[in-house]
């Protein structure tokens, strides 16, 4: 989602900053293993 803020985000789906937290950095991790399968490097900004 373009624009809108983890807590936001979180507010929105009714979960916790943390959860929501957890949720990104899981995904980010499945997307970069993936991507790694692939030979493609996925630059993450924290």
């Amino acid at each position: 989602m373009k624009d809108i803020s983890k807590r936001a985000l979180g507010k929105k789906l009714k979960l916790s900053k943390g959860t929501m937290l957890i949720r990104f950095q899981r995904a980010e991790e499945c997307i970069d293993g993936c991507l790694s399968m692939q030979d493609v490097e996925l630059e993450m900004g924290g």
